[in-house]
C-alpha cells in the first residue's frame, strides 16, 4: 500500500469516527488496532500493540507523577 493512501485512510477513518460523537481516546485506540492489524501482519500486530501499551505503562519513571499529585 502506497504511503499517501494510507495516510488518506488513516485520517479519513480518524475524522469520520470523531464526527461520530466517540471519545477521542476511543477514536485513537481504534484506529491504532486497526493500523497494526493491517500494516505490522495481522494477530502479531495486536499483539505487538498489546506488548507495547504494558511497556508504556510499567515504566518507573512515570511513577512520580501520580504521587506527585497525590502529594
Amino acid at each position: 500500500m502506497e504511503w499517501p493512501f494510507a495516510l488518506l485512510l488513516i485520517f479519513g477513518t480518524l475524522m469520520l469516527l470523531f464526527l461520530t460523537g466517540l471519545p477521542v481516546a476511543s477514536c485513537f485506540m481504534l484506529v491504532n488496532m486497526v493500523g497494526a492489524y493491517l500494516f505490522w501482519g495481522g494477530a502479531i500486530g495486536l499483539e505487538q500493540v498489546a506488548f507495547s501499551i504494558f511497556r508504556a505503562v510499567s515504566r518507573h519513571s512515570l511513577i512520580a507523577l501520580p504521587l506527585f499529585i497525590l502529594m
